[in-house]
């Protein structure tokens, strides 16, 4: 059975790997879906990984197709059992946007898209999935504040490549935000199976 681990400062308990769903509701249909992340419950994991960008370049697939596969098989389960992460702020593949969107405006819609696609009320965990250095990481985190406070989101972080983590600088030691949250910072991995970050937690003081 996998280990689980509570990530510091938080109060999520997380199995110590966890699921990234990269692939489900594409190149793996709702039945292999379902299957893989039922053997993944059985193994003892809870802590399963999306993106609202996730199938997007699959022209016939639908918008949100990796969030809508996991939303379709926690139908079927007890939420609670599980932590659920998503991220926003990608560019928006379906229609060639290849704008910067880490903007409160864009991390907004791609937030309420996630919400309905993953069919719950709160994300547990929702991580910025680039940087935008021309937007002031203040507004990020008075923004990502505000989601928490509304019960969209409970806890939230950003993803960052190996050896370069501007976000995740950033949001750590923030200028002129109005609160200073703990955040939890995910170098990006491969497809599956990744390890969770609970040596990466870094709380603000």
């Amino acid at each position: 059975m996998l280990s689980k681990s509570t990530l510091a400062k938080t109060d999520l308990t997380v199995s110590r790997l966890c699921y990234g769903t990269n692939m489900l509701g594409t190149a793996i249909d709702q039945a292999g879906a379902n299957a893989i992340l039922d053997k993944f419950a059985e193994l003892g994991g809870n802590f399963i990984d999306s993106a609202r960008s996730y199938g997007d370049w699959i022209p016939d697939a639908p918008k949100g197709a990796s969030e809508r596969a996991v939303g379709a098989w926690l139908k079927g389960r007890n939420r609670a059992d599980f932590v659920i992460a998503t991220k926003g702020g990608f560019f928006d593949l379906r229609v060639g946007d290849y704008r910067n969107r880490v903007t409160p405006d864009d991390i907004d819609s791609d937030l309420n898209e996630s919400l309905e696609h993953l069919g719950v009320d709160t994300i547990d965990l929702y991580w910025l999935h680039m940087d935008n250095p021309e937007t002031p990481v203040a507004e990020l985190i008075d923004f990502l504040n505000e989601a928490k406070a509304a019960g969209k989101i409970h806890w939230f972080g950003a993803t960052h490549a190996a050896g370069c983590p501007p976000v995740a600088v950033r949001m750590i030691v923030p200028s002129g935000a109005r609160h200073r949250p703990s955040i939890v910072t995910f170098g990006r991995g491969s497809f599956g199976l990744k390890r969770s970050p609970v040596a990466t937690t870094k709380p603000l003081t």
